[in-house]
């Protein structure tokens, strides 16, 4: 299966700017991971929060156990921003999305887009975006169902990129590691753009509405409860809400 997502993502270097390169990292990317997370932390000062920081453990055991991860390179071959995959089979069944009931019948069928990291050099060039519509592409090409993620509440970006690469905010719940309120986001692969955008524009205005980010998280979860689903945000970085039909 490594195999496998290595040559789709290698077929995919579309998705990357022109000067990066998309690879599939290893254990001997660790120390440029440690580095390319210790330039993000310094950037971010009081708001560290708004990303799970790892430990060289945690990631060897993600990359020897728990699934992939991709990272893109600069032409001076510097890691300029990486993602984690997760890739439940039998053996391994957690998707890591917490409480979130999942979709589908299988672990196999999910794949979590997670530790999204990108330098602070990079702003602007939308390199989440295209890290993530790599991995919409490459797990639809593996036979995933149901790609997945897991998103701070309060990072604002992270969550609107999620939406902009085609995903629902479905739920949201409280993550114990790191003491934070999150979304859940998720994408069912079976269906094609056009139906996601249908989605999004169906239903009465009565049934729409923006939920502020300071929501407490037990109104929010209100809020999905009923059958709502954020499929957008407002220019002041509230989420857009409405019924599912």
């Amino acid at each position: 299966m490594l195999y496998q997502f290595q040559r789709v993502a290698q077929a995919r270097h579309v998705h990357a700017p022109r000067h990066l390169e998309l690879v599939q990292l290893s254990t001997d990317d660790i120390p440029q991971i440690m580095r390319l997370q210790g330039r993000i932390v310094e950037s971010l000062g009081e708001h560290t929060d708004y990303i799970h920081i790892k430990t060289p453990d945690d990631y060897t055991r993600i990359l020897m156990r728990e699934g992939v991860m991709i990272g893109a390179f600069n032409d001076n071959g510097r890691l300029m921003a990486q993602s984690v995959i997760r890739l439940p089979d039998r053996n391994n069944p957690d998707a890591g999305m917490i409480d979130m009931p999942l979709p589908g019948n299988r672990p196999e069928d999910h794949a979590t887009f997670e530790g999204v990291l990108v330098d602070p050099d990079t702003r602007g060039e939308k390199l989440m975006l295209r890290m993530a519509c790599a991995w919409l592409d490459c797990m639809r090409d593996m036979g995933r169902r149901h790609a997945l993620g897991l998103i701070t509440r309060e990072n604002y970006f992270s969550w609107r990129v999620f939406l902009e690469a085609g995903c629902l905010i479905t739920g949201a719940g409280f993550d114990p590691s790191d003491n934070s309120t999150v979304y859940y986001a998720h994408r069912d692969l079976r269906q094609c753009n056009d139906t996601l955008a249908a989605m999004r524009l169906a239903g009465d205005a009565l049934c729409r509405f923006a939920m502020p980010p300071e929501t407490p998280l037990r109104i929010a979860q209100q809020h999905f409860n009923r059958g709502y689903v954020g499929v957008g945000h407002t220019p002041t970085d509230q989420l857009v809400m409405t019924r599912r039909r």
